[in-house]
């Protein structure tokens, strides 16, 4: 009976571990790999790291001594030199780069590698930027690992003017993580618009975000980077070198880089809070905390999503597609709840301090290149008082000219406005997330026109004249999105009988592009 349990669990293991791995690998498509297994590496890709004033790089020669291939491994030393009438530093260390060969901008890396310690030992498997013209540290640079001496632990940092030279520590820009310096280990970097996550072993350690702050050089990481490795030794951070413990080295397993999949799924945002969630919804923590209602103007299909109670789940996702014209612009409606009423003495939840966010991604890259800037209440200083039942947002996305043909998606996320770095991928802190995909149509001509082509008032009606082929359907709506009349024409002149006021018209033509405007 054990032995049949212990099989039945391993077949649920490798089943689990296949579909793990099958929707990881469906976020990324790997476009760099090096095993390492040619007799030297490869030149079309690498070159040697050359020396300079920089402790990591101040022994560094090009030589085979150095820098090898061995055993299916690269294989990267610091070593005592022998022969100092040749070159008069007293150690010799290896280094290779994708400098001007292969560089990239966002993306994931990961690089499997051991080394060996000691003291003065410092292996790095780090990226610099292709054009550092701005000078170290404003040109950025990300550590995804640094080792020092025998150290239980690795150290993952970014530098830049903001962490380095304005010394600005908030967010962070250095973690340390402990791991078994005896072993293999993968070291990785996924590397998004808006952050770097930092991972070792796929486990996320630590992220680093893209912020909003009047002070200048806290993200030049939006340009393409270059992959070092080196084994260095020895300065100010590690110490003198124990030429006991040499040779230095670290091998390389390989280096694989990979960036997002068009074809893969939109990463869903994971949820944070102090307290635990509850998804049923008789939970009276979270149970008046939603977005009670959300719709669109301006799409050939609006939506009107509404609901009396909090989702199963902080995560939603429409089941249609909205339909949006390209060189247009659609517009999102939203009425959150919160708590009610409250005494203004005591904060019972977070959420009352609510903010909202909006990303679109207009060409499908999984990748949100909009995003408008949050809005909402801004927490009191002091923890106590201001509150409201309800809040009403608009937000307006233009859908970018020549982007027919695109699916994409529009995020519209429900925050708690205590924390303000938030990002469309990263976790909510105890809010919620709507996902609408859509799809961008041409825009048709005859309709765009009426765009430019004032309403006339007389005589208790608006008349509209206009030149649309074939088929077409007005339909007129009040200013709370409810439909008061739909019409089917055929002729080019129509009439629409309503109040002079703030009404709002959708045409509809033949071909199902329409266009909506306000009376």
């Amino acid at each position: 009976m054990k032995s049949r349990f212990m099989f039945l669990l391993c077949l649920f293991y490798i089943s689990f571990q296949l579909t793990a791995n099958a929707q990881e690998k469906s976020l990324w498509k790997m476009v760099f790999e090096d095993e390492f297994n040619a007799q030297t590496f490869n030149t079309k890709y690498w070159s040697y790291c050359t020396r300079a004033n920089p402790d990591w790089a101040k022994y560094l020669t090009s030589s085979p001594a150095t820098v090898n291939n061995a055993d299916g491994f690269l294989k990267l030393r610091l070593i005592k030199n022998t022969d100092t009438s040749v070159d008069n530093v007293p150690y010799l260390s290896g280094g290779i780069q994708t400098k001007s060969k292969f560089n990239f901008k966002y993306g994931k890396v990961e690089v499997r590698a051991k080394f060996s310690n000691g003291q003065g030992s410092w292996p790095a498997i780090w990226m610099m930027p292709q054009d550092a013209s701005a000078g170290w540290p404003a040109c950025g640079e990300i550590d995804i690992m640094e080792h020092v001496n025998s150290e239980d632990r690795i150290h993952q940092t970014i530098h830049s003017d903001f962490s380095n030279t304005q010394g600005i520590k908030n967010p962070s820009p250095t973690l340390t993580t402990a791991f078994d310096k005896n072993a293999f280990n993968v070291y990785g970097v996924e590397w998004h618009p808006d952050r770097l996550d930092f991972t070792l072993n796929g486990k996320l350690t630590f992220s680093y975000p893209r912020i909003n702050t009047t002070k200048t050089g806290q993200w030049p990481f939006d340009k393409p980077f270059y992959i070092i490795l080196n084994m260095a030794g020895g300065g100010s951070w590690t110490g003198a070198i124990t030429e006991t413990a040499l040779p230095f080295e670290m091998q390389v397993d390989w280096v694989r880089v990979y960036e997002r999949d068009p074809e893969g799924p939109y990463i869903v945002p994971g949820w944070t809070s102090n307290k635990s969630q509850n998804n049923t919804h008789n939970d009276t923590y979270w149970a008046n905390t939603f977005v009670k209602k959300i719709t669109t103007t301006g799409a050939l299909n609006n939506l009107n999503y509404e609901t009396s109670q909090r989702p199963e789940s902080y995560y939603y996702e429409h089941a249609d597609t909205l339909n949006v014209t390209e060189n247009s612009s659609v517009s999102f409606d939203l009425t959150a709840n919160s708590l009610g009423d409250y005494t203004t003495s005591t904060v019972l939840q977070d959420l009352r301090y609510t903010c909202n966010y909006v990303y679109a991604d207009f060409d499908g890259d999984k990748r949100f290149e909009t995003s408008l800037e949050r809005i909402g209440n801004v927490p009191p200083t002091n923890g106590v008082g201001g509150n409201f039942n309800v809040m009403n947002i608009s937000r307006t996305l233009n859908i970018p000219q020549n982007s027919s043909g695109r699916t994409g998606r529009v995020r519209v996320i429900y925050h708690n406005a205590w924390s303000d770095r938030l990002s469309p991928e990263t976790s909510v802190f105890e809010g919620l997330v709507y996902d609408f995909p859509i799809r961008i149509k041409q825009k048709d001509t005859k309709v765009q026109q009426i765009e430019h082509r004032p309403a006339v008032y007389r005589h208790g009606e608006y008349v509209i004249s206009e030149n649309i082929d074939g088929n077409y359907k007005v339909e007129l709506f009040n200013a709370s999105g409810q439909c008061l009349q739909v019409d089917h024409y055929r002729d080019t002149n129509f009439r629409i009988q309503a109040p002079k006021g703030f009404v709002i018209v959708r045409i509809t033509n033949s071909l199902g592009y329409s266009f909506s405007y306000k009376l």
